[in-house]
């Protein structure tokens, strides 16, 4: 039987910083936490960033 995990994510842009975060979290049970930051990128690309990393994770 497959494990079932619930992923959520948010690829984020703040206007001021040009950096870029993603961050993915995978929740119980085991709650892992994950993000890097990015230069030159845009929030569409850490979202999709986001949801690819995620589940390797």
């Amino acid at each position: 039987m497959l494990k079932q995990v619930e992923i959520f994510t948010d690829g984020s842009c703040p206007v001021i910083q040009t950096r870029r975060l993603r961050r993915h979290h995978a929740l119980p049970p085991a709650r892992k936490t994950f993000s890097a930051g990015y230069r030159l990128t845009t929030n569409n690309r850490m979202e999709l960033m986001a949801a690819i990393v995620a589940p390797k994770r």
